[in-house]
């Protein structure tokens, strides 16, 4: 059985993208799923979570999309797969200039190693761009992170509107899975966003929130999961959570 790809993705920073995908990607490979991690951001920063730092001339994804190399993941001990990604990713939409086979090329790449996992998470940056519709374009599901503070709300709409274009028009399978509300905490306003997208989104709104916790952070720059770092902790139980109902979706539970 192919791997179901996972595309997370808000078009707002600071909704914990990174870290839902590092924690996601890990909670699902300790139950015992083969995991890949795609980081398809210029900035890297699911690479540095690994503890890698790509050289000049070293290999990362750029070099698939652009030139048509073979993909190289990574391996680790403790952690998924992982696609790494550089800086010179922010140069790939040039190489295809006006090119409509540009927007495929991600799908196109990964389809050669998909049958060798069971989830594929795929980490964007904060941007609706080339890259992005080469996410969507590949992916099976989105889930949003959405930081649980009215400021969160920013930019939801955006990506939805983006993921039903796709759908229309070149990726029929593609569907919104989960709202994720990441950073929750116990003010008022957190409650209140919580409520405000419960009551807008429904059951898409995912039934595990991320808490506010110092671990998760803490674990990413120590480039362990937050399970590893802290397994006892309110964001590891989260991510945990979390993985179990993104699991069910994937099995068709």
């Amino acid at each position: 059985m192919s791997a179901k790809i996972i595309s997370v993705l808000n078009h707002k920073g600071g909704s914990a993208k990174t870290e839902t995908v590092f924690n996601l990607a890990a909670a699902l490979r300790l139950a015992g799923h083969r995991v890949l991690m795609v980081d398809l951001d210029s900035q890297s920063n699911l690479t540095e979570s690994c503890g890698l730092f790509i050289e000049e001339g070293e290999y990362d994804i750029t070099h698939s999309i652009v030139r048509n190399l073979p993909l190289q993941a990574l391996s680790f001990d403790n952690l998924p797969d992982l696609l790494p990604s550089s800086i010179d990713l922010a140069t790939a939409h040039g190489h295809f200039s006006n090119n409509i086979v540009g927007y495929f090329r991600l799908r196109d790449i990964l389809s050669t190693i998909r049958e060798q996992y069971d989830y594929i998470v795929i980490d964007n940056s904060p941007s609706l761009d080339f890259l992005a519709i080469n996410s969507l374009n590949a992916a099976d599901e989105v889930i949003i992170p959405v930081e649980c503070k009215p400021k969160g709300l920013r930019g939801i709409s955006a990506v939805i509107n983006l993921i039903d274009s796709i759908q229309s028009t070149t990726n029929e399978k593609l569907r919104l899975s989960h709202i994720l509300l990441t950073r929750k905490d116990n003010t008022a306003l957190s409650k209140q966003t919580e409520e405000f997208l419960r009551e807008q989104y429904g059951k898409l709104v995912a039934k595990s929130g991320i808490p506010s916790n110092v671990s998760v952070p803490e674990a990413s720059a120590a480039g362990i999961s937050v399970m590893e770092y802290a397994p006892q902790s309110k964001g590891a139980e989260a991510y945990e959570a979390f993985a179990k109902e993104v699991d069910k979706v994937g099995l068709g539970v």
